[in-house]
């Protein structure tokens, strides 16, 4: 046991002063010197996927639209009430790109909620590919159009369902102040402002970003995008998305549906999921 500093621990275990090491700062700082380690022979590194997932979220629904949606000077803009919208930023996110170099290629884009190792993967879930084509054509198809022809400049909406016209496609994207989400959200960041978005990246800590509501802009729904980890139990996690997770003020902010997701065929087939296996129904409510 030599304490938390990566260097200090692979130093030791290339020494011969200790035999094992767990990651401590691998992911953000050490996984690439560990990999050419492995190659030389150095070591041998063990990696597997956890239960985690990275996810970035919609701001579909902030809670000021809870009293009624106003779009004139007091609401932000419904800038992702069209699933057209949310679409095309999947699409102008090269996801893969993205954890190909600082993950070294020890993970993948997920089509779904579970990694290759849980009973309950499905290998036919594709991630929507990157086509930041397909991504401007829905931008433009939705009304957000390029009227300048300047991609330094964001896009502007005419005639986008509930945005007023003359709205600039701009984006605030939040996220904690972990190296490698802050790394992550610049590249993501950077590949959106190609498909037309301009985006703004905001770093918090831990303790602002999952404050509670309504403070909080992750359970006080009060974000346009945001970043963050969830994880995988034994059940299917589809249930941060229910209409009956919507953290908001006449349920004290308690609920883990932060994007505002509401559809009812959704909420059908979540419900479906878990009751077709009882058994993790009785697992989650232990827990």
């Amino acid at each position: 046991f030599l304490g938390e500093a990566g260097d200090n621990n692979l130093a030791g275990l290339l020494a011969g002063e200790c035999d094992v090491v767990d990651q401590t700062t691998l992911l953000d700082e050490q996984l690439e010197p560990v990999m050419e380690m492995q190659r030389d022979g150095k070591l041998k590194a063990y990696i597997g996927q956890g239960p985690e997932f990275e996810l970035l979220a919609f701001g579909i629904r902030p809670s000021s639209y809870d009293d009624a949606y106003n779009p004139y000077g007091v609401d932000r803009p419904d800038i992702f009430g069209d699933v057209r919208t949310r679409q095309a930023v999947a699409a102008c996110l090269d996801r893969a790109g993205f954890v190909k170099k600082p993950l070294m290629d020890q993970t993948s884009v997920p089509g779904g909620f579970f990694p290759p190792s849980h009973p309950l993967f499905l290998a036919d879930l594709v991630p929507q590919p990157y086509d930041p084509a397909t991504g401007m054509r829905l931008l433009e198809e939705t009304g957000w159009l390029d009227s300048d022809n300047d991609p330094a400049t964001p896009r502007i909406a005419a005639g986008v369902i509930n945005v007023p016209d003359g709205t600039p496609l701009a984006l605030t994207y939040k996220t904690s102040q972990a190296p490698l989400r802050v790394e992550f959200a610049q590249k993501a960041a950077e590949s959106l402002v190609q498909c037309g978005f301009q985006v703004t990246v905001e770093t918090l800590t831990s303790a602002d970003l999952y404050k509670a509501g309504p403070e909080g802009p992750l359970f006080g729904r009060n974000f346009d995008l945001a970043q963050f980890a969830w994880e995988v139990g034994r059940s299917t996690p589809c249930w941060i998305f229910e209409s009956n997770q919507l953290p908001t003020q006449v349920n004290n902010w308690v609920g883990v549906n932060v994007s505002g997701y509401m559809n009812p065929a959704y909420d059908a087939a979540c419900e479906a999921a878990r009751l077709a296996r009882p058994e993790d129904m009785d697992y989650q409510q232990k827990q």
